[in-house]
């Protein structure tokens, strides 16, 4: 009996849940015989399903086997143009490397021939203050000779040579500015 009215309050309890919803109990006793299906009707459903899910599979695998194909597919390009890359950072590696070394050996010839130029220079300079002293005394050896006067004043051989060391000296003089 406690089970009766434990049931029977459940069913009150529905009713009272489906009056509230404007659904009276006929209404849904009525909905409830329309959502049964026949066995037949059950076993075109299962095999509709069976073949819907079985499409689904196929398509399924297809789709696995075409996302494997291109994975390999980019995995393969990938590969092919990693080493390719990398062929050519070597190949320009190699070309760094030999235009590194070859202006390390321009520089050192370059440093090499301004020491040389240095020591040139230095060779020129001192090669022309050394032309300074024998200048000056062939000018004043002029200007003394010169200074003569009367029969003192002569041309001769010491005068022509050191008016040749006078020329002599300023050509040298001249090549060496």
């Amino acid at each position: 009996k406690q089970w009766y009215q434990r049931r029977y309050g459940e069913f009150q309890t529905f009713q009272h849940y489906f009056k509230q919803i404007n659904l009276s109990t006929s209404v849904l006793m009525a909905q409830l015989a329309q959502t049964k299906y026949s066995p037949y009707e059950w076993h075109n459903s299962n095999n509709k399903n069976f073949k819907s899910a079985e499409t689904e599979r196929a398509c399924a695998e297809r789709l696995q086997s075409e996302s494997k194909r291109l994975t390999d597919e980019t995995d393969e390009i990938t590969r092919f143009t990693q080493e390719d890359v990398n062929k050519k950072l070597a190949q320009r590696l190699r070309q760094l490397t030999f235009w590194k070394d070859e202006v390390h050996s321009q520089l050192f010839a370059v440093d090499k021939e301004i020491d040389t130029l240095l020591k040139h220079k230095a060779m020129l300079e001192n090669s022309l203050e050394a032309t300074e002293h024998p200048q000056s005394v062939t000018t004043s050896c002029l200007t003394y000779r010169e200074g003569r006067e009367g029969i003192d004043l002569v041309h001769d051989d010491v005068e022509i040579k050191i008016l040749k060391e006078v020329e002599v000296i300023v050509g040298v003089r001249a090549v060496l500015v």
